[in-house]
């Protein structure tokens, strides 16, 4: 990951105009998978005419730095025109680091522009080859391996019997799938009701399965730092998630903050169709 709280000894573009009056390094990166792996669409610009024309010479470059500490991937795609890349799925597995950056591809003495800031007016700065010149903001995906495929959010759930508890308990320290445990006399009761209609798995989903995944998804984060993060059900719970938002990092900590909402929504609102169920039932 690129740092941009280091003393630079030349002006750092970045997104906040703090070493140049007005000027601002603007990026976005759109991820979309693919059956072979993932399609990478920069959208990088500068608001300064004078760093455009070093770009368009040749002397600076966009780019990205790709890190995956999974494969010991680390390397730089250099960017021209805004052209989208591809990422193959054998080269990155787990977490995907993309680091927005401007590096040097020549040396420049003086390095100079108008909207520098007054703290290097009268200072004579230079960059050299390989130089980082600007730092844009970095994002992060999750990248799996076939084996990884993603289930169904219903189909990562166990529901087993325990008889030393009196009410249904949820286990999320199995490596495989996110465990219910109903009271013996209920586990009986949910077997003999079975799954073999579209209206009994509504009712068993509204029951069972959406306070469950309401208590996983409320114990998953962003960065993936926490006990569960090597878990299967987790991978595939994550993977649904990138899914829904689009590879979107914003909308995925959207989707977190709100686990009962994400929880209704995997299931397709869920809800709604057992309600209906249930007052059709009476009716």
């Amino acid at each position: 990951m690129l740092n941009n709280k280091i003393n630079y000894p030349y002006p750092l573009l970045q997104e906040e105009t703090e070493q140049f009056k007005t000027t601002s390094f603007s990026s976005s990166i759109e991820v979309l998978r693919e059956p072979s792996g993932f399609r990478i669409i920069p959208r990088f610009s500068v608001n300064n005419d004078g760093i455009k024309k070093i770009i368009a010479d040749g002397l600076f470059s966009y780019a990205i730095q790709i890190q995956c500490t999974s494969t010991w991937l680390r390397t730089i795609h250099y960017v021209k025109e805004n052209e989208p890349f591809f990422i193959e799925a054998s080269d990155v597995h787990e977490r995907v680091d993309l680091s927005p950056c401007i590096i040097a591809m020549e040396d420049l003495y003086p390095y100079y522009n108008d909207d520098f800031v007054d703290g290097f007016k009268g200072v004579t700065v230079g960059v050299k080859k390989n130089d980082i010149v600007g730092i844009g903001q970095s994002i992060w995906f999750t990248a799996y391996y076939k084996a990884d495929e993603v289930r169904k959010p219903n189909s990562v759930i166990t529901v087993k019997d325990r008889d030393d508890i009196t009410r249904m308990e949820v286990d999320l320290s199995q490596i495989d799938n996110i465990y219910v445990y109903l009271p013996s006399k209920e586990y009986g009761l949910y077997m003999a009701a079975g799954t073999n209609t579209a209206n009994q798995i509504l009712l068993l989903n509204a029951v069972l399965s959406i306070p469950a995944l309401t208590y996983a998804i409320s114990n998953m984060t962003l960065d993936d730092d926490n006990d569960f993060s090597e878990n299967s059900w987790y991978k595939s719970l994550r993977a649904y998630i990138e899914k829904m938002a689009g590879g979107d990092q914003a909308k995925v900590q959207e989707l977190l903050n709100n686990p009962i909402s994400t929880a209704q929504e995997m299931l397709g609102d869920n809800y709604s169709s057992a309600l209906q169920v249930i007052y059709d039932m009476g009716m």
